[in-house]
């Protein structure tokens, strides 16, 4: 009776490990996205110019509201369709403009 060879003993080793993967089943189509272990080369160009953003709560409710008022879009589904975020997200933030 054989024995199966050792994984140590095989000639062909599998690839060292190199990074970790995440799959995500939520989207109709599974993706698996690879994050290496190595550093990752940032490039300057797609980083800001040093300028801050102005990540004030009321200045964002003020934005969405500009939107819905010149009729860019209909509805506060199509705002949320158009900037990539849930209608309930566009509900909170609008909200903001009643308190």
């Amino acid at each position: 009776m054989t024995k199966a060879p050792r994984v140590d003993q095989q000639e062909n080793q599998p690839l060292p490990e190199v990074g970790a993967f995440q799959i995500n089943k939520l989207r109709r189509r599974p993706t698996i996205d690879f994050y290496p272990w190595c550093a990752v080369e940032v490039n300057d160009s797609d980083s800001p110019s040093g300028e801050p953003v102005n990540r004030d709560p009321l200045a964002l409710a003020h934005f969405y509201q500009s939107l819905l008022d010149s009729n860019v879009v209909d509805s506060r589904a199509a705002l949320a369709r158009y900037l990539g975020v849930s209608r309930a997200r566009v509900t909170q933030v609008l909200n903001r403009l009643k308190r």
